[in-house]
């Protein structure tokens, strides 16, 4: 479904209401508290890789009230399995959820994906983690080696 969104195109919601620079500094500061935390036993399965260029990742989430919401979010970082990000708000587990993120050739596509994970980072900043239903391609969202 790449390009189209299901719930228009209209107004996106940016809960995080933060600068390039404030999302750098935050990266920055979760970057090296995660080395100083890399001593401890790694579950995961797969490694993740930077996910750092600024490019619009929307996520669509259903609230409380069973209608759609479609959020902006900055990315952090992504595997095959899943993308982390940072949000504006508590996410709950759970939750499902509709990524559209850029494609190298299809522009905008839609990835179903399920939160698996929220932590509270500082002010008003959450790092979300969404689990793809099925696993992507890393090179079809990877858009440089600078990513």
């Amino acid at each position: 479904m790449a390009g189209k969104f299901p719930y228009g195109e209209g107004e996106l919601i940016d809960a995080l209401r933060i600068s390039d620079a404030e999302w750098y500094e935050c990266v920055q500061e979760m970057d090296l508290r995660a080395m100083a935390e890399s001593d401890r036993e790694n579950t995961r399965s797969e490694e993740r890789q930077p996910y750092r260029n600024i490019t619009k990742i929307i996520v669509s989430l259903r609230n409380y009230d069973g209608r759609m919401q479609q959020f902006k979010v900055r990315a952090y970082d992504l595997s095959p399995s899943g993308l982390g990000f940072l949000h504006g708000a508590y996410v709950y587990d759970n939750t499902p959820a509709e990524l559209y993120m850029q494609h190298k050739t299809e522009g905008m596509a839609r990835v179903p994906a399920m939160i698996v994970s929220c932590e509270h980072v500082k002010n008003r900043i959450h790092r979300v983690g969404a689990k793809f239903k099925e696993p992507i391609d890393l090179s079809d969202y990877l858009l440089s080696d600078a990513a």
